[in-house]
């Protein structure tokens, strides 16, 4: 924001007040405004945002680009805490901060316990499309001598919450094994990014934490710019979590929370509250690897791989203690009979463990028996380009029209244009991060080939 014109407008507020009015012009601010100026209507347009995510994160933008805020900070303040006598689900922020904006500073602002969020995290842009986690949740540790501290503190954690065993594998990370789940960083930010630099691996992490201090802010964007980019990584958490606790704090606090099926953000949270009331936590997460790394939605993708044709003659040998968990007849079962067992693992209790044996059982197999590509194909829609606001597809170009060409490849679809060959994906080298392709447009008749 303004610096100037947010000191005038928040003038005569308490700290609580200045986070609570901030709260709502963002939250106002994503969800369009459309309020009718008084503090009522304030907090019904907040409660119809609220309860429009139905349980999912509220867009929050920054005011950064107003010069002047058009509704008195006292009367949003009292508008939101109207709001919070009525809010019905989990309060979650998902923060698309202004450019230049001390993230920071803004998340430690929203945190504050007068705003009540659940949760806040500042949007990120997806470095690894399509990752999910896998179960047993692969942990990693840098070699230096304060990760094996940290790393057994998780083992004897796990020992001592025995469901840790089953959810959690411990990875050593060096020439052998550059890939984890989740890379904890017992280091502040600056030391954990020279531990990071110092690895000469191709060191992969869907997710990054960091128990250490922050950096100022003046350095702090940079810091978590090089963790990103030397990691690939998808989310990055900061939690100023002191080394005796640290182990369980992550096993029984932030473990036990991800295993229920919370969101990452609202572990994340739930977990400081439990076991570091009043430390500092800051996330940086993507929307889609949020979703994507819910239990539930690993349980929904599993499945539909159990689907595959491929596996219809497969076999798997399960321990007989898991085909009682799972209510089977005998303890070896064709693959195919398992592809309803998913559907019962939304992380209640006792399901995350069974969920991560389940999966230790079958991935074997499933990576033995190659999936069978989908027939995909370059496909392409076209739009005229009008004032009229016309959406329909067309079949052919218009003469001396604009156009706009969507392009995609995909399963053959008859609302889109589809070429009569398939793409030949396997001439793509395997890559985390995506390929970036050319497409050339020309007319057949006049250039044949």
């Amino acid at each position: 924001m303004n610096n100037q014109s947010f000191t005038r407008w928040t003038a005569g507020l308490d700290a609580d007040s200045v986070a609570q009015a901030l709260a709502a012009m963002g939250v106002l601010l994503g969800g369009m405004w459309r309020y009718d100026g008084s503090v009522e209507g304030i907090a019904r347009r907040l409660t119809e945002i609220q309860d429009s995510a139905a349980g999912d994160a509220i867009v929050w933008r920054d005011a950064a680009a107003l010069e002047e805020y058009p509704i008195e900070a006292a009367s949003l303040a009292e508008g939101w805490r109207m709001f919070l006598r009525r809010k019905r689900n989990a309060l979650r922020l998902h923060v698309a901060p202004f450019p230049d904006t001390d993230a920071l500073h803004l998340a430690k602002m929203l945190s504050r316990p007068a705003v009540e969020a659940d949760s806040v995290y500042i949007s990120k842009e997806l470095k690894s499309p399509n990752e999910r986690w896998h179960w047993p949740l692969r942990v990693g540790f840098l070699p230096d001598a304060e990760s094996r501290r940290v790393m057994e503190q998780v083992r004897a954690a796990s020992t001592t919450h025995m469901w840790g065993e089953d959810l959690l594998t411990l990875v050593d990370i060096g020439p052998t094994e550059q890939r984890c789940d989740l890379l904890l960083l017992p280091h502040d930010l600056r030391r954990a990014v020279s531990h990071v630099l110092a690895q000469d691996v191709g060191l992969q992490a869907s997710c990054l934490v960091v128990t250490g201090t922050p950096a100022a802010a003046a350095e702090m964007q940079v810091l978590l710019q090089v963790l990103e980019e030397q990691t690939g990584a998808n989310a990055i958490a900061l939690a100023g979590v002191e080394p005796p606790i640290t182990g369980d704090w992550f096993v029984d606090g932030l473990m036990r929370e991800i295993s229920h099926d919370s969101p990452f953000d609202l572990a994340l949270a739930n977990a400081m509250r439990s076991h570091a009331e009043g430390a500092f936590h800051f996330l940086m997460a993507n929307d889609e690897w949020l979703n994507n790394a819910r239990l539930s939605t690993m349980a929904t993708t599993l499945r539909a791989q159990l689907e595959r044709a491929e596996l219809a003659m497969e076999t798997v040998e399960l321990d007989y203690d898991l085909a009682v968990r799972l209510s089977l007849p005998s303890p070896s079962r064709p693959l195919h009979e398992l592809w309803t067992v998913p559907e019962s693992f939304r992380g209640e209790t006792h399901e995350a463990t069974t969920f991560a044996k389940f999966t230790r059982a079958i991935a074997p197999k499933l990576r033995e028996v190659p999936e069978v590509p989908t027939e995909r194909r370059l496909q392409a829609q076209v739009f005229p380009v009008v004032d009229e606001g016309e959406t329909q597809p067309l079949r052919r170009f218009r003469n001396h029209s604009l156009h706009r060409i969507d392009l995609r490849i995909a399963p053959p679809d008859e609302d889109w244009i589809v070429a009569g060959e398939r793409f030949p994906e396997e001439l793509l080298q395997p890559s985390k991060t995506g390929h970036t392709l050319t497409f050339i447009v020309t007319e057949p008749l006049l250039s044949p080939d």
